[in-house]
């Protein structure tokens, strides 16, 4: 990314920032409550933090994968989603819906192809990094996309009580300290703004 300039935490810092400022404007326009009804505030956290933690998850496995093995992990979000839908809302789940999850996850491995699951068919790249089909890597990405399916979920009991608007806004600012918690978890600092060179070009 960017040549070694920014990571995918310096994007999602800078995107969120660009998010809140142009939400912001929106609601004040709208005359909205920044924060929503008070009795949807947790469901907006909730889908705030869990779609912000699933950006950063994404972001983080086309860094880190090879762009097929990513988008296999991103496209599995539905059953995930359906999963959710039953835990929490309790919307009933038939054995289509099962079948159709398995037919999900095999049709989506099928076509993206994945190197962690059918093996590398390409010559293998002197200068390929030995750590990208980590096992790590393949966890992160399953939970974002489980993460994106429980932040799909959460909008549903939301309904009304808060606009497109505010749901930005709270997604956004969610994701500046997860960007920041995860960069210093991943790469050991808090600095997300990125290289001193990104700020000056």
């Amino acid at each position: 990314l960017m040549e070694g300039i920014a990571n995918s935490f310096t994007l999602i810092f800078f995107r969120s920032l660009l998010q809140i400022a142009v939400c912001l404007l929106i609601v004040v326009k709208n005359q909205e409550h920044p924060l929503g009804q008070p009795s949807a505030r947790l469901w907006l956290l909730l889908r705030g933090g869990a779609g912000a933690a699933a950006v950063v998850a994404f972001y983080f496995c086309i860094q880190h994968l090879p762009l097929p093995d990513a988008v296999t992990l991103q496209f599995t979000v539905p059953p995930f989603a359906a999963a959710f839908a039953l835990a929490i809302l309790g919307e009933p789940i038939e054995l289509i819906d099962v079948a159709g999850s398995i037919v999900c996850f095999a049709g989506v491995a099928l076509i993206a192809h994945p190197t962690w699951l059918f093996g590398d068919t390409n010559e293998a790249d002197a200068d390929n990094d030995p750590s990208e089909n980590s096992p790590t890597a393949i966890l992160i990405g399953l939970l974002g996309a489980a993460l994106a399916g429980l932040a799909y979920v959460s909008v549903r009991p939301i309904r009304d009580r808060a606009s497109a608007n505010v749901m930005v806004l709270y997604f956004a600012a969610c994701s500046i300290p997860i960007t920041m918690l995860g960069s210093f978890w991943c790469l050991g600092t808090w600095q997300v703004w990125g290289d001193k060179r990104l700020l000056s070009s």
